[in-house]
């Protein structure tokens, strides 16, 4: 496949613009309507598969090192957020799993990043809130509402690995070459020895990646009443979801239910109760073993059965587990799915979260509000593994017998704020804000540990509580509609009290924030530029410091720059610039190593009405982005020493750059021959010039004179010799790669004609270095590990001219840190289209319906990359000295989605 360079991601960007496909039916333009300054992302049964990037301005910023807080009807979440998830493709399916509240009970999601109102919830709130509306009742008019999913999820293969037979012959090279001994490749795993008894269990093409994955299904449900009489709103909403993963013996059954109520006795008052309770259950194998089950199937020998074999060949029902004698170490899974069979993981999730609002105007321009919630949380965690005739040991339980952690937390949250209007007419605005906000957690952790006949081995109680005051101001003042000013500031208090050590701690923060915004496009003297919807320019300045103990604290400040533009009441574009610094930031658990950052960023949003008729609508829409980090200081060495091992690379210091040697290829002959035989590991001079020795002899090529010592041969990688004094070591060592995208963005279209809509999502990166870690695992020809099929292409013998090295078993050095493992990570992904059909209003009336829809979901179907890793988008919200590596080995699952939304 040909290099994706930008010409071709501006060519697929084009071509999906001019087939004005649809992104998500909330950017449809109606007739009546302007553009809506993009920060708001409002539900609908169309967009759910659709990234917030899309709506929300801002979303390329939650994408760093540093957690957001995620706020459900005004009450903070802490504990619901994930390092993990890129917010940009994000859609409404994974905020209302980070939610945990039923998908279509999402009214609005709002993106909260520079205002001044975040300082309500402390420094929690200092990298932006992600606001989540539930859904009310919205008329008089008794409402229910019934939506269906399908889903249907495939695990497609992320690396061709070896057969059975292929494998056998790499082992025996692997094991013959490092000495050159006849007799190292005895074993007899590998020999195919009818002679052995184990023979017809290790004369086999196994499959292991199809024996532990599995279609994926899911099937959604989700009802809702709603209405409301005089005085009194409600909605009564209910989802239950069961399924099956894309690995073999894992499943889910969730059910979650959401009650909300409001009462207005007199006009000056406002009473909200709430109810949210989830009950979300996952079984599976024992997931936190030592290694991932499906790496461990892709690294699994290919020529071992899965089940035991008669001695004609014929397979029985029981599981294969070698004897010690037959056994080949390659990893704690001699047997991935026996292991995956007879252990097991069993974890449930409950959530019960009751709160409160009032609402009260005494007088005009005063508001009084009182918020409070309730969040019980139990999660039960049981770990199971059945007793097998080789070694096994979980990293997790440490005891590879039964183990349960119960983890309960409970939490209340209350706040009590004041507005009040000083200043009210038509020219002017000041309101004054005030809140108390207190937030008292509790957590307590069991943990028993049993072995295999149920007696006691051992266990644990810990019992914490953290609590919490935030009192915050705010003023906010708008003139003349055009000038806006919000100035607040707050201060917090924190408790901490551990029960084991009786240690009680007490430490404060404090911030402030100041956001100043002008609305050019208000001045009389923009009158007559009619063709000007909106022009407006803002800038904002947060600073925080962050409580870590009572004797220690982070700094961060936010300063960020917006602009937005809507034209002719088809065109709006914004453009941000922002720079965080974080002063202090700990990077271990014992507060001993912190470092400075520097994290710089742009982003712009376009979003462009070409059609918008009554009947026919097509909408367009973009995102680009690019962030930096920069480690301005540090109190510990940032640069990484040289160890002379296999698979290191260097970091210095740096989150974007790559250090490491350049990959030339591999030596075609042992011997050098003048003119016959030139590509032999011997020194040259910067001339390319023959180096030779006292007696004349061409001076070989060593890899860490004096130090490993070691001689290349035909057949092992080629390193440059940037020095050119026939030793690759530490001095040969530079940069190599830049992990840091030159641009990341997404984008689509939507089409609407009539009932029928039409629309696509995809998302790209361009221009960034991926250290494939997870191929130079599965290429390195250094273990037992199964190999992917490019080692079949490896030198073998004098002569041969590749650029994959010799096999050799824990030996050499064929696998340093180099080019030979840095990819370009470009590529282009149609992140979602989807199809959808609202039946006529004509027809639903005969049924007696009020709402009919039908729509069809396609996710990850296509990808355009050079990549020769898993997943091309990995994950970015990483710590420097991990940035740009991929451990992956799964490619991103694909999804059909089928949905009913109905109405009466």
């Amino acid at each position: 496949m040909k290099g994706l360079n930008l010409t071709t991601l501006i060519l697929l960007t084009s071509v999906l613009c001019l087939f004005k496909v649809n992104a998500q039916d909330t950017i449809i333009i109606s007739k009546n309507d302007t553009i809506p300054f993009i920060n708001k992302y409002v539900s609908s049964s169309e967009n759910y598969n659709f990234g917030l990037s899309s709506q929300l301005t801002g979303t390329s910023k939650l994408n760093t090192v540093s957690r957001i807080l995620i706020v459900i009807d005004g009450i903070p979440y802490p504990d619901r957020t994930t390092d993990e998830l890129d917010y940009t493709t994000a859609d409404l399916n994974d905020i209302a799993q980070l939610a945990h509240i039923p998908l279509e009970s999402i009214e609005i999601v709002e993106l909260l990043d520079d205002n001044a109102s975040t300082l309500l919830y402390g420094s929690d709130a200092r990298n932006g809130v992600l606001s989540i509306i539930t859904k009310n009742h919205s008329s008089n008019k008794f409402h229910v509402n019934y939506s269906y999913r399908n889903t249907f999820s495939k695990q497609p293969k992320g690396y061709e690995m070896l057969s059975g037979d292929y494998y056998a012959v790499l082992m025996k090279d692997a094991l013959f070459n490092p000495l050159q001994n006849e007799h190292a490749p005895y074993i007899r795993a590998f020999l195919y020895d009818r002679t052995w008894s184990e023979y017809e269990n290790f004369n086999n093409n196994t499959n292991w990646q199809n024996a532990i994955t599995q279609s994926g299904f899911k099937q959604e449900h989700y009802l809702s009443l709603s209405g409301q009489t005089n005085k009194l709103g409600y909605q009564l909403a209910a989802g239950y979801s069961k399924g099956k993963g894309t690995m073999m013996w894992t499943s889910n059954e969730d059910y979650s239910i959401h009650w909300n109520l409001s009462y207005q006795p007199i006009k000056i008052l406002t009473a909200k109760f709430n109810i949210n309770y989830s009950n979300i259950q996952a079984n599976s194998y024992n997931t936190y073993s030592n290694l991932d089950l499906y790496e461990g199937a892709l690294k699994k020998m290919p020529n071992m059965s899965i089940y035991e074999s008669e001695a004609d060949g014929t397979f029985t029902s029981e599981y294969f587990v070698p004897t010690i004698d037959a056994l080949v170490y390659d990893g704690n899974y001699t047997n991935p799915v026996h292991y995956a069979n007879i252990s097991s993981q069993n974890d449930k999730n409950k959530i019960l979260n009751p709160t409160f609002n009032l609402e009260l105007t005494p007088i005009k321009g005063l508001k009084y509000k009182l918020a409070s919630s309730i969040i019980k949380k139990q999660s039960d965690l049981g770990l199971h593994d059945l007793p097998m005739n080789y070694a096994y040991r979980s990293s997790y339980n440490e005891i590879g017998a039964y183990a349960n952690y119960l983890y309960k937390t409970n939490t209340l949250y209350l706040t009590n704020a004041i507005n009040y209007y000083l200043i009210q007419n038509n020219s002017n605005q000041l309101k004054l804000s005030a809140t108390y906000s207190i937030n008292n957690r509790e957590s307590e952790t069991d943990f028993e540990a049993v072995d295999y006949e149920g007696n006691y081995i051992k266990g644990s109680n810990n019992h914490t509580e953290l609590k919490n005051q935030n009192i915050t101001g705010s003023v906010k003042y708008t003139a003349l509609s055009r000038y806006f000013v919000n100035i607040g500031v707050y201060t917090e208090n924190y408790k901490s009290i551990k029960d084991i050590s009786k240690y009680e701690s007490t430490y404060s923060g404090n911030g402030y924030a100041l956001n100043a915004k002008w609305a050019i496009s208000n001045e009389t003297f923009f009158k007559p530029l009619v063709f000007i919807d909106h022009l407006s320019i803002a800038t904002s300045i947060n600073k925080h410091n962050i409580p870590i103990s009572d004797a220690y604290d982070e700094k961060q400040q936010d300063v960020c720059f917006k602009t937005h533009l809507q034209l002719l009441n088809k065109f709006s574009f914004n453009v941000n610039y922002f720079e965080r610094q974080l002063k202090n930031q700990v990077i271990d658990s014992h507060y001993f190593f912190k470092h400075n950052i520097l994290n710089k960023g742009w982003e712009l949003n376009t979003k462009i009405a070409l059609i918008d008729q009554e009947d026919f609508k097509i909408v367009v829409f973009g995102n680009l982005h690019k962030n930096t980090f920069q480690i301005t200081e540090a109190n510990y060495d940032l640069n990484d020493g040289f160890y002379h091992t296999n698979g290191s690379y260097l970091k210095r210091g740096e989150y974007d750059k790559i250090y490491g040697f350049n990959y030339n290829g591999v030596y075609q002959y042992n011997d050098y021959i003048e003119g016959t035989q030139e590509n032999a590991p011997v020194a040259r001079d910067s001339e390319g010039n023959i180096i030779l020795d006292s007696n004349g002899t061409p001076s070989p090529m060593i890899f860490a004179k004096g130090v490993i010592q070691y001689q290349f041969l035909g057949g092992d990688a080629i390193y440059e010799d940037i020095n050119h004094d026939g030793n690759i070591d530490e001095n040969d060592i530079q940069q190599i790669g830049n992990a840091r995208p030159k641009i990341t963005g997404t984008g689509g279209t939507s089409l609407q004609y009539k009932g029928w809509w039409l629309g696509v999502f995809f998302n790209f990166r361009y221009g960034n270095d991926i250290v494939n870690r997870a191929r130079m695992d599965l290429e390195n020809m250094y273990t037992f590990n199964n190999q992917t099929t490019a080692v079949d292409y490896r030198w073998r013998k004098d002569g041969d001219q590749t650029d994959i090295p010799r096999a050799l078993y824990n030996y050499g050095y064929n696998w340093l840190g180099s080019t030979r493992f840095v990819e370009d990570g470009s590529f282009f992904r149609l992140k979602t289209i989807t199809l959808k059909y609202q039946i006529p209003e004509k027809i639903i009336s005969k049924l007696h319906l009020g709402h009919l829809s039908l729509y069809l979901t396609g996710k990850n179907l296509f990808t355009k990359t050079d990549y020769q890793g898993a997943d091309p988008d990995i994950s970015l919200n990483t710590t420097w000295d991990t940035y740009g590596y991929d451990d992956n080995y799964n490619a991103a699952i694909k999804q059909w989605i089928f949905g009913i939304n109905v109405s009466l």
